[in-house]
């Protein structure tokens, strides 16, 4: 399964990855000193944190996507109360474009206070998908190629940024909807 970090990273193992970030956010003289200075947050403490956000399948943001198309819609609403009725929309190939603002936010002194902007960018190419609904929900896909790019910023630094190609649209992994984490 393809994740937000594998299409970010090249290194091949999670300690890796981890460790180019954290290089990356303390090459930037300007985002350490923003962590350090004005909050007192250790670059080294935020990465779990921000690893939290990015660890989720890249298929999450494109099967958001597709839950707009109004034939998907249809087809679930009129497999809604019908048991065992299972309706196949095929998709045509699309492009996904994500873009999100998650924060870091510390307890700093008592109060939470955001200690990090992150700026994620996802933009995926989808050759086509069949979409399997049944009883007013999609049960599986079937995804033709895929291609990604990614790009993870703050402050208008670049911490990581990677085309990747294939991916795997697999979304079964859990998907948060919070862009905000806290760390602990």
């Amino acid at each position: 399964m393809t994740t937000i970090t594998g299409l970010l990273f090249t290194e091949s193992t999670e300690s890796a990855q981890q460790e180019r970030l954290l290089n990356s956010l303390t090459a930037s003289t300007d985002l350490a000193q923003q962590l350090m200075g004005a909050y007192g947050v250790p670059v080294a403490q935020v990465i779990p944190a921000i690893w939290k956000l990015l660890d989720m399948p890249a298929g999450n943001l494109a099967i958001r996507g597709w839950g707009k198309h109004r034939e998907v819609s249809a087809a679930m609403n009129q497999t809604k109360d019908r048991i065992g009725d299972r309706r196949v929309v095929r998709l045509a190939e699309h492009s996904i474009k994500s873009k999100q603002t998650p924060t870091i936010d510390a307890s700093v002194a008592g109060a939470s206070k955001t200690v990090l902007v992150l700026d994620l960018e996802v933009e995926i190419e989808v050759a086509s998908v069949d979409l399997i609904i049944e009883q007013g929900e999609i049960v599986d896909s079937i995804a033709g190629g895929a291609v990604a790019k990614a790009k993870l910023s703050a402050s208008g630094v670049t911490l990581a940024e990677r085309e990747f190609s294939p991916i795997e649209l697999d979304r079964t992994s859990g998907y948060s909807t919070s862009s905000q984490t806290s760390l602990q």
